[in-house]
Protein backbone atom coordinates (compact mmCIF):
# COMPACT_ATOMS: atom_id res chain seq x y z
CA UNK A 1 0.00 0.00 0.00
CA UNK A 2 0.80 3.57 -1.09
CA UNK A 3 1.15 5.94 1.54
CA UNK A 4 -0.99 9.26 1.43
CA UNK A 5 1.62 12.41 0.89
CA UNK A 6 0.32 15.24 3.06
CA UNK A 7 -1.25 18.14 0.60
CA UNK A 8 1.64 21.10 0.19
CA UNK A 9 0.80 23.38 2.59
CA UNK A 10 0.96 27.03 1.55
CA UNK A 11 2.35 29.89 3.57
CA UNK A 12 -0.39 32.03 5.53
CA UNK A 13 1.07 35.43 4.65
CA UNK A 14 0.62 38.37 7.16
CA UNK A 15 -1.00 40.63 4.57
CA UNK A 16 -4.48 38.37 4.41
CA UNK A 17 -4.11 38.43 8.26
CA UNK A 18 -3.97 41.80 8.94
CA UNK A 19 -7.02 42.23 6.29
CA UNK A 20 -8.77 39.68 8.44
CA UNK A 21 -7.90 41.80 11.39
CA UNK A 22 -8.95 44.93 10.15
CA UNK A 23 -12.45 43.54 8.96
CA UNK A 24 -12.49 41.67 12.41
CA UNK A 25 -11.67 45.11 14.61
CA UNK A 26 -14.03 47.05 12.29
CA UNK A 27 -17.16 44.91 12.41
CA UNK A 28 -16.92 44.53 16.11
CA UNK A 29 -16.10 48.48 16.19
CA UNK A 30 -19.23 48.92 14.28
CA UNK A 31 -21.48 46.54 16.11
CA UNK A 32 -20.79 47.93 19.54
CA UNK A 33 -21.16 51.71 18.53
CA UNK A 34 -24.40 51.38 17.07
CA UNK A 35 -26.17 48.98 19.07
CA UNK A 36 -25.10 50.97 21.89
CA UNK A 37 -26.97 53.78 19.68
CA UNK A 38 -30.22 51.74 19.11
CA UNK A 39 -30.40 50.51 22.81
CA UNK A 40 -30.09 54.40 23.58
CA UNK A 41 -32.57 56.04 21.15
CA UNK A 42 -35.99 56.91 22.37
CA UNK A 43 -38.37 55.48 20.01
CA UNK A 44 -41.82 57.30 21.19
CA UNK A 45 -40.34 60.58 22.29
CA UNK A 46 -43.99 62.52 21.69
CA UNK A 47 -43.95 66.03 20.37
CA UNK A 48 -41.88 68.89 22.45
CA UNK A 49 -42.91 72.07 20.76
CA UNK A 50 -45.90 74.02 21.95
CA UNK A 51 -49.12 74.15 20.42
CA UNK A 52 -51.63 77.37 20.62
CA UNK A 53 -54.35 76.11 23.00
CA UNK A 54 -56.83 77.91 22.10
CA UNK A 55 -57.70 75.57 19.14
CA UNK A 56 -58.26 72.35 19.97
CA UNK A 57 -59.03 70.71 16.31
CA UNK A 58 -56.11 71.92 14.83
CA UNK A 59 -54.12 71.09 18.10
CA UNK A 60 -55.39 67.48 17.54
CA UNK A 61 -54.33 67.57 13.75
CA UNK A 62 -51.21 69.18 14.05
CA UNK A 63 -50.34 66.59 17.21
CA UNK A 64 -51.36 63.51 14.89
CA UNK A 65 -49.44 64.62 11.83
CA UNK A 66 -46.42 65.30 13.79
CA UNK A 67 -46.56 62.07 15.81
CA UNK A 68 -46.48 60.27 12.49
CA UNK A 69 -44.01 61.66 10.90
CA UNK A 70 -42.06 61.58 14.05
CA UNK A 71 -42.51 57.72 14.37
CA UNK A 72 -41.32 57.60 10.67
CA UNK A 73 -38.46 58.93 11.34
CA UNK A 74 -37.72 56.90 14.12
CA UNK A 75 -38.33 53.98 12.64
CA UNK A 76 -36.77 54.92 9.00
CA UNK A 77 -33.47 55.67 11.90
CA UNK A 78 -33.93 52.64 13.43
CA UNK A 79 -33.65 50.36 10.00
CA UNK A 80 -30.53 52.22 8.56
CA UNK A 81 -29.03 52.08 12.40
CA UNK A 82 -30.24 48.20 11.89
CA UNK A 83 -28.44 47.75 7.85
CA UNK A 84 -25.19 48.92 9.51
CA UNK A 85 -25.06 46.15 12.07
CA UNK A 86 -25.67 44.13 9.22
CA UNK A 87 -22.89 45.31 7.71
CA UNK A 88 -20.79 45.19 10.86
CA UNK A 89 -21.66 41.81 11.27
CA UNK A 90 -20.90 40.74 7.88
CA UNK A 91 -17.34 42.23 8.40
CA UNK A 92 -16.95 39.88 11.43
CA UNK A 93 -17.93 37.03 9.09
CA UNK A 94 -15.28 38.38 6.27
CA UNK A 95 -12.32 38.20 8.90
CA UNK A 96 -13.06 34.60 10.11
CA UNK A 97 -13.30 33.47 6.59
CA UNK A 98 -10.32 35.30 5.84
CA UNK A 99 -8.32 33.95 8.76
CA UNK A 100 -9.91 30.66 7.69
CA UNK A 101 -8.78 31.16 3.72
CA UNK A 102 -11.67 30.44 2.80
CA UNK A 103 -12.79 31.89 -0.89
CA UNK A 104 -16.27 33.06 -0.05
CA UNK A 105 -14.44 35.48 2.90
CA UNK A 106 -12.13 36.77 0.61
CA UNK A 107 -15.37 37.68 -1.65
CA UNK A 108 -17.51 38.77 0.77
CA UNK A 109 -14.26 41.14 1.97
CA UNK A 110 -13.83 42.37 -2.16
CA UNK A 111 -17.88 43.51 -1.79
CA UNK A 112 -17.59 45.44 2.13
CA UNK A 113 -14.78 46.99 0.39
CA UNK A 114 -16.44 47.71 -2.89
CA UNK A 115 -19.48 49.18 -0.89
CA UNK A 116 -16.64 51.01 1.56
CA UNK A 117 -15.83 52.46 -2.10
CA UNK A 118 -18.72 54.03 -3.23
CA UNK A 119 -19.37 55.54 0.54
CA UNK A 120 -15.95 57.27 -0.21
CA UNK A 121 -17.41 58.13 -3.20
CA UNK A 122 -20.23 59.73 -1.73
CA UNK A 123 -18.39 61.80 1.10
CA UNK A 124 -16.05 62.95 -1.99
CA UNK A 125 -19.56 64.32 -4.08
CA UNK A 126 -20.68 66.19 -0.92
CA UNK A 127 -17.20 67.75 -0.58
CA UNK A 128 -17.90 68.20 3.26
CA UNK A 129 -14.56 68.59 4.89
CA UNK A 130 -15.42 67.21 8.10
CA UNK A 131 -16.33 63.58 6.26
CA UNK A 132 -12.20 63.79 5.62
CA UNK A 133 -11.21 61.18 8.22
CA UNK A 134 -13.52 59.20 7.18
CA UNK A 135 -13.10 59.38 3.63
CA UNK A 136 -9.62 58.79 4.01
CA UNK A 137 -10.44 55.79 6.17
CA UNK A 138 -12.50 53.92 4.16
CA UNK A 139 -10.57 54.85 0.75
CA UNK A 140 -7.55 53.55 2.52
CA UNK A 141 -9.80 50.58 3.46
CA UNK A 142 -10.68 49.82 0.07
CA UNK A 143 -7.61 50.61 -1.62
CA UNK A 144 -6.10 47.75 1.25
CA UNK A 145 -8.54 44.92 0.69
CA UNK A 146 -8.33 45.51 -3.13
CA UNK A 147 -4.57 45.70 -3.38
CA UNK A 148 -4.08 42.38 -0.83
CA UNK A 149 -7.38 40.07 -1.62
CA UNK A 150 -6.56 40.66 -5.59
CA UNK A 151 -3.09 39.87 -5.66
CA UNK A 152 -2.30 36.89 -7.35
CA UNK A 153 0.67 35.80 -4.67
CA UNK A 154 -2.49 36.35 -2.22
CA UNK A 155 -5.35 35.01 -4.04
CA UNK A 156 -3.82 31.39 -3.99
CA UNK A 157 -3.66 31.04 -0.45
CA UNK A 158 -7.87 30.47 -1.03
CA UNK A 159 -8.00 28.27 -4.13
Amino acid sequence: KQKKQPAMQLHRSWWVTAVAIVHLLLGSFIIVIVTGALLEFPLFKGPNHPINPNNKEIEFVVHSLSNVFELFLNVAFMVFLAIIVVLGVLGLLAGYGLIKRRQWGRILSLVLAVLSGLLVAMFIKSFDPRLLGQTLFYGFYSVFNFVILLNPRFAAEFE
